[in-house]
């Protein structure tokens, strides 16, 4: 699989429908089919964003964005945490990078934030075409490295990767943080959304 995603195929694997409200009796037909479009605005830009990004980064905006991972929970994933035959990735772990440059890896900052995240099955092949490029067969091998296989600092990430892409695409001052809180979210898999249209739309 190249590295670039191709939008309208994408797309047209989501299922939209289940971002619009759930109960016909409390919402009008005109208000489902708003809150569809917004939520197809929100993927529209997502993707074009991680399109602007590094192939070798792309699936860690993914994975963002529709797994609601935060930066140093993706920085911290193992080839072990994540199971494309269960269709699912496990998060017990966070990478820092603390004042001086240090690297520390610890766990989530809450007790909630070890948990087992369901993946949607439109960004499968793209983790697993990112598994087979990027990362090495051992089981505890970091699935983000730099491109020389480091542990991924936040501040060169965030300076040679993420700021030159947020530019590229008319984003500037958008931060991972905010990627995550775009609500295109795990629950969304599991049960219909009933959210309104703010929780659709881009944070930034």
């Amino acid at each position: 699989m190249p590295g670039s995603l191709h939008l309208k195929p994408l797309l047209g694997k989501i299922p939209l429908n289940k971002f619009a409200p759930s109960e016909p009796r409390r919402y009008s037909t005109s208000y489902r089919r708003s809150a569809r479009a917004a939520c197809r605005r929100s993927v529209v830009r997502a993707l074009v964003l991680v399109n602007a990004i590094a192939p070798r980064y792309q699936a860690m905006a993914l994975l963002a964005t529709w797994a609601g991972l935060r930066y140093g929970e993706a920085a911290g994933l193992k080839r072990a945490d994540i199971d494309l035959r269960a269709g699912t990735v496990r998060v017990d772990r966070q990478l820092q990078e603390l004042a001086g440059g240090v690297l520390v890896e610890g766990p989530p900052k809450t007790d909630a934030g070890r948990r087992v995240v369901a993946l949607p099955p439109h960004i499968e092949a793209q983790l697993a075409w990112h598994l087979d490029t990027f990362v090495h067969a051992d089981s505890t091998s970091l699935v983000f490295t730099s491109p020389e296989g480091t542990p991924l600092r936040r501040s060169n990430f965030n300076r040679r990767v993420w700021r030159p892409a947020c530019t590229e695409v008319g984003l500037s001052g958008f931060r991972f943080h905010d990627y995550a809180d775009i609500r295109v979210m795990p629950t969304l898999w599991s049960s219909p959304c009933s959210a309104g249209l703010g929780e659709l739309k881009l944070s930034a």
